[in-house]
Order: structure tokens, then sequence, then C-alpha cells
């Protein structure tokens, strides 16, 4: 599977926000006080992929990503801002935070099952997971099997984590 466009990881992160701090994001991008800057009427009715389309046609590829970090920062989206960031250094918030999330998930089983319905794992490896002993081995063996899974699967596994593992994940990405 080829790597993520520029837009269609700002289209993802974007895409995460809820709608006020969507919102935010808009007034915050509309007001930066570098140029170029983006006309406020392009942005005041732009849904995510306007707004991304803009940052890119605006800041080049590799500039949208600084500007976009930037004002997810602003509005305190700071999850996101670091989901961003480890998506351009090639590292998964899953990678970036594994040795935590094996000592730390508890709801394993839940998650394992999320992979399952939605085809990251077959039932194989499934049963493989579930055959370890502890549920820190169970992770291991996770970690092993969606080493290999594209960063789709990898975007599925987070989010179980937040669905499942709410405060931990809090904790971990702030």
């Amino acid at each position: 599977m080829p790597p993520k466009t520029v837009k269609k990881i700002l289209n993802d992160v974007l895409g995460d926000l809820q709608s006020k701090n969507f919102k935010k994001f808009k007034n915050y991008l509309s007001d930066r006080d570098q140029e170029p800057r983006i006309p406020v009427s392009v942005i005041e009715n732009a849904d995510e992929m306007d707004i991304v389309d803009a940052l890119v046609r605006t800041y080049t590829e590799k500039k949208a990503i600084s500007v976009a970090i930037e004002v997810l920062r602003d509005i305190n989206c700071l999850d996101l801002a670091e989901k961003l960031e480890n998506y351009m250094k090639g590292r998964h918030l899953v990678d970036v935070h594994r040795a935590a999330l094996i000592q730390r998930v508890t709801s394993v089983g839940v998650i394992l099952d999320d992979l399952l319905g939605q085809e990251v794992l077959s039932d194989e490896k499934y049963n493989e997971v579930t055959a370890e002993k502890t549920r820190q081995d169970k992770m291991r063996k996770l970690y092993d099997v969606i080493s290999a899974a594209s960063s789709e699967g990898k975007d599925v596994f987070y989010k179980s984590l937040e669905k499942h593992e709410k405060f931990l994940m809090k904790d971990l990405i702030g």
C-alpha cells in the first residue's frame, strides 16, 4: 500500500476534530499573522477537505503540515498535533507509546475483538494473540502482528485504544 499523501494525513487529522474545535481551527487559521494568509472568505464556510486544499494551495505540502500543527497547538488539540508530527516522522502514535501500552492496557480482549471485526486481524492471528497467557504477552504478540499492518490498521488499533482505554490514552497523549 502506498504511503499516505499530505492531503490524506491532514484530512484524517482534521476529521478527528470535534465540530467546536474545527470551528476554532478555522478561526485561528484565519487570524494568523504570518504571510501568506488564507482569506476569511475561503475559510468561513469550508469543510475539512476545503481547509486542507486551502492549506496546501497556500503554503505547499510541507509548510501546510507545519501550519496545521501550529494551529492545533494554539487551540490546545495537542494529541492531534502530536499525531500529525508523528505521521510526518513516519511514526504512528501506537508505535511511539509501544512500551507503555504493552504494560498498561487492560482491555486487551475487546481491543482484539475490534481489530478482528474491522479485519485488521485474521482469525488465525486473533487466536495466536489470545493464546498468550498474560495481558502483557498478548499485547507484545499483538504488536508483532500490528507492526506488519498498514497505517490504516494502526489507526483502527488507535481508535480502539481511545474507545476502551480512554483514561490511559489521555494520560499518554494529553
